[in-house]
């Protein structure tokens, strides 16, 4: 069903920051390798807790 609108929304996909912000843009700090474990070691806290959570979902319909 299409909802007329008067604005066409375009989205931008941007590959760098140069591209995004400006040339010469960069990050506030460079990401060290402890910020690099910080965000997999999230990734994977976030999957293991989905996966339980689908884990339960999935017994609770067997039963």
């Amino acid at each position: 069903m299409r909802v007329p609108t008067p604005e066409i929304v375009d989205y931008h996909e941007y590959r760098t920051l140069a591209e995004a912000f400006g040339p010469g843009a960069q990050l506030a700090t460079q990401p060290t390798w402890k910020d690099w474990a910080a965000a997999i070691a999230t990734g994977i806290g976030c999957g293991a807790v989905m996966a339980f959570v689908v884990g339960c979902a999935a017994g609770a319909l067997i039963r």
